[in-house]
């Protein structure tokens, strides 16, 4: 193995190690310490891979990141037509997200522009590149789905608004549920909010006159599905 080879396995470890104490405790709660207690490498090793707490946290949403382009792949080439792969992939984050709250949190930690300043900007520019891989996909995607579906003029603007709108939708749904709020709303409590996150997709394609495309028990359908998707790999 190359010295190369033994510095990505070694950074590899620490984050894996990182997400083992997140199950634990809260990123906020963490120490570089009891990461490299856990890793078991000295406070030294941790330092030369990791240039601060913040650069530790976006190698992790990193690493967390790649997972999920994983499931994007997988959806990508379902047997399904455009729009029924944009639900698909909306479902399978909500139920990554909720297989993994710890892994959430930390992800939305990672957004925070602070911790972006403080990382390294190695880490900061990988980030980026992944979050323009993905974002060029999904339009992709997004701009097959309303071709499919009889938009004749297919503008950037529109692709933009359909895909950020259903994304934000599901998203800030997950975000309230996981909140204070949601902790105490009947709406969330029964099923942990799926038929109201289906609802909510529902009315949002109709909304852009493609529910007809997408029936409600076609979403069900989806939803029942998404098992088959999200099942990720170690070595992401």
């Amino acid at each position: 193995m190359s010295r190369q080879q033994k510095r990505i396995q070694r950074e590899s470890e620490i984050v894996a190690a990182t997400l083992l104490l997140l199950e634990e405790k809260s990123f906020l709660d963490l120490r570089m310490s009891d990461v490299a207690q856990a890793a078991e490498c000295s406070m030294g090793a941790i330092y030369s891979h990791f240039s601060s707490k913040e650069d530790l946290l976006l190698g992790c949403a990193y690493f967390l990141t790649r997972q999920k382009i994983q499931v994007l792949h997988r959806i990508l080439d379902a047997d399904l037509v455009s729009l029924e792969k944009m639900v698909m992939i909306s479902l399978c984050m909500w139920q990554i997200n909720q297989d993994r709250p710890e892994h959430f949190a930390l992800s939305q930690l990672a957004m925070n522009p602070s911790v972006w300043q403080r990382a390294s900007s190695n880490r900061s520019n990988a980030m980026n590149e992944l979050g323009d891989y993905i974002d060029s996909q999904l339009k992709t995607l997004v701009r097959q789905a309303l071709s499919e579906n009889g938009f004749e003029k297919v503008s950037d603007q529109s692709v933009a608004e359909l895909m950020m709108g259903l994304w934000g939708l599901s998203s800030g749904l997950y975000q309230i549920k996981e909140s204070g709020f949601g902790v105490f709303n009947a709406d969330f409590r029964e099923d942990d909010g799926v038929d109201l996150h289906l609802a909510n997709i529902q009315r949002y394609l109709a909304g852009w006159n493609l529910d007809s495309a997408v029936s409600r028990a076609r979403l069900s359908q989806l939803a029942e599905a998404v098992s088959n998707y999200t099942t990720l790999e170690a070595g992401a």
